[in-house]
């Protein structure tokens, strides 16, 4: 249902809207080997790449705003059987959702374009919305 609202939206209500990103304190990464690296947890390497202020797993996460509000630095909400995964949204295109996020492949850092109808897309989340 999501996916199909998304692609009705996309072409209308997206592209009229201001998307200015959303800056919180950045924090310097600094790489630790083995499996406590920033890495190796999405939202450990949200939270200090992007200082957003992440304060608990990725599981405990619920949808709090509705796709027509969402902006960049919103984190999007993914689950993989079940495993809860966070991706920070960098810019919503007609394809789908380009989010920059760690640990999608385990312990590795990098974007990605999330399509609109993939299944493992739940929602999002805006800290303190």
């Amino acid at each position: 249902m999501l996916a199909l609202l998304a692609l009705l939206l996309t072409d209308t209500l997206l592209y009229e809207r201001d998307f200015e990103p959303v800056y919180y304190e950045r924090v310097e990464l600094v790489e630790v080997e083995g499996e406590n690296s920033v890495y190796c947890y999405c939202g450990r390497y949200i939270k200090y790449k992007y200082g957003v202020p992440i304060n608990k797993d990725a599981s405990e996460y619920e949808p709090n705003i509705q796709f027509i509000n969402v902006k960049r630095g919103d984190l999007v909400l993914l689950k993989y059987g079940e495993v809860a995964h966070l991706a920070y949204l960098l810019e919503i295109t007609n394809s789908g959702l380009f989010v920059d996020e760690s640990n999608y492949e385990p312990c590795k850092s990098g974007t990605r374009l999330i399509e609109w109808n993939d299944e493992a897309l739940i929602g999002f989340h805006r800290i303190n919305p």
